[in-house]
């Protein structure tokens, strides 16, 4: 009787690991956010940004304007073979991975005060740099790991 009850609890625990896990790794994503750097093998930090542009707004951590970015970044699949964490959010991509090139504005309209200005549509050359937040790490594969021989034995006890 006491195998077939060790067997329930690790089937229940193993029923537990990908949720766990994707938790894990949403909370490591996020955590980027705060600690201004992508951890793999080492640690990277990331460049800081130009003092002259923003001095008003110095205070305010790396990727964090209105907080959307962060906030958005979720587990979307998770099942016992795989888990997926993603965000919606379309300017994600271009932070984690930088940018350099040329991008083309389309004519829009911007109000100041009063007075509305018709902007003609042109290119901007832009340069964003590389402030990965999401991607494989070696280290969260290894916390993952730990977080699943802790449940376990956790469940074995």
């Amino acid at each position: 009787m006491g195998f077939l009850n060790d067997i329930n609890k690790l089937s229940k625990s193993l029923d537990r690991i990908p949720v766990k896990a994707g938790a894990v790794s949403v909370r490591f994503f996020k955590n980027r956010f705060r600690d201004a750097n992508w951890i793999d093998t080492s640690v990277e930090r990331w460049p800081k940004r130009k003092r002259d542009e923003y001095r008003k707004k110095r205070s305010r951590a790396l990727l964090v304007q209105s907080g959307r970015l962060k906030r958005s970044i979720r587990a979307h699949k998770v099942s016992p073979y795989k888990i997926i964490i993603s965000t919606d959010v379309p300017y994600a991509q271009v932070h984690n991975e930088g940018f350099k090139g040329t991008v083309n504005i389309k004519t829009h309209v911007r109000k100041r005060g009063e007075d509305k200005i018709t902007v003609q549509s042109h290119t901007r050359k832009m340069v964003i740099p590389k402030r990965q937040f999401m991607g494989e790490s070696h280290y969260l594969s290894k916390q993952v790991e730990r977080m699943m021989l802790a449940e376990i034995k956790r469940a074995l006890k």
